[in-house]
């Protein structure tokens, strides 16, 4: 009867949508809106690493109010291995390398060593470098395997603290809609969600045209790019957690790799800007084809 509901798109659907969205949006705003005012430095890192945490809140606090018997299969809690989680792991690397050599075609972006890049980071975070930093950076093929690793531990446990949520609770609800519909919903919301951090400066900086709302609406309009990629990852494996792998390794990925970028913004900023905007597209029309393939050939 439960399933039945929620692939009639019934009020059922619409209140554990509501539901999580409320909840979700509650625990991480109210968090950040709260503890955010008086951190420094690194400890709004860690902040925004809590706040990733919001969206399996959610899940579960909806799950155990309309799902109680069936929360591990709702948030995607499965642990069935498949050849899609490599795969999804090293697309998300593949992407975030390829978004910044993109970038470095721009006008005005320039490429440079990762350890150049990492140094200007250290000197923007007003942080002192010592003499001997550049010769400590590891070569930039060992920092792409670390941010790799990085991408499974620690960073999916993070990842997992949102896709939970998008790529399980929540895409569980809605994915009655069909594939794409399902997609644009949920990288909408995901994209939302992210507002306070935008605002605070994070993932763009600040000082550009438009701070903070064109921020918000580049995040938007990334998340709702990569929204169809990680949806296929849930379908193909029943599981949120490859998703959060991809998660993860976006993130440790697109670190490292805006290093090598000299001179990028809001709109040339590798993975979450224009660049990574056009691969998505790209991606996206690879996973139309493919789909249309297999449900041709399923109708055979």
């Amino acid at each position: 009867m439960q399933e039945r509901q929620l692939r009639a798109g019934s009020t059922a659907v619409r209140v554990r949508t509501a539901t999580f969205i409320g909840v979700t949006f509650s625990a991480s705003w109210l968090f950040w809106f709260v503890a955010s005012p008086a951190a420094q430095g690194q400890q709004t890192i860690l902040l925004a690493t809590i706040y990733m945490f919001g969206p399996l809140v959610g899940a579960l606090v909806t799950a155990r109010a309309f799902d109680r018997d069936r929360t591990a299969a709702m948030i995607g809690w499965r642990w069935r291995f498949s050849r899609w989680w490599i795969v999804g792991w090293l697309l998300a690397g593949a992407l975030a390398l390829g978004a910044a050599l993109a970038s470095s075609l721009l006008p005005g972006v320039t490429l440079q060593s990762a350890s150049e890049g990492a140094l200007a980071a250290v000197q923007a975070s007003g942080a002192e470098i010592r003499p001997e930093l550049a010769e400590d950076l590891p070569s930039f093929p060992i920092l792409v395997v670390l941010a790799l690793l990085g991408g499974i531990i620690p960073n999916a446990i993070a990842g997992f603290g949102e896709e939970a949520g998008w790529r399980g609770y929540l895409w569980s609800v809605v994915r009655h809609m069909g594939f794409w519909k399902a997609s644009l919903l949920v990288g909408t919301i995901w994209g939302l969600w992210h507002a306070p951090l935008i605002i605070a400066g994070h993932n763009y900086g600040a000082g550009y045209w438009g701070f903070p709302w064109t921020g918000v609406l580049m995040m938007t309009s990334f998340c709702i790019a990569l929204s169809p990629v990680m949806g296929f990852l849930r379908d193909r494996t029943g599981s949120a957690i490859p998703a959060a792998i991809f998660h993860g390794t976006i993130n440790s990925m697109s670190g490292i790799s805006l290093f090598l970028l000299d001179g990028a913004n809001i709109w040339s900023l590798g993975i979450i800007g224009f660049p990574g905007l056009a691969i998505l597209a790209v991606v996206t029309a690879g996973l139309l084809l493919l789909r249309n393939d297999q449900a041709r050939s399923q109708g055979d």
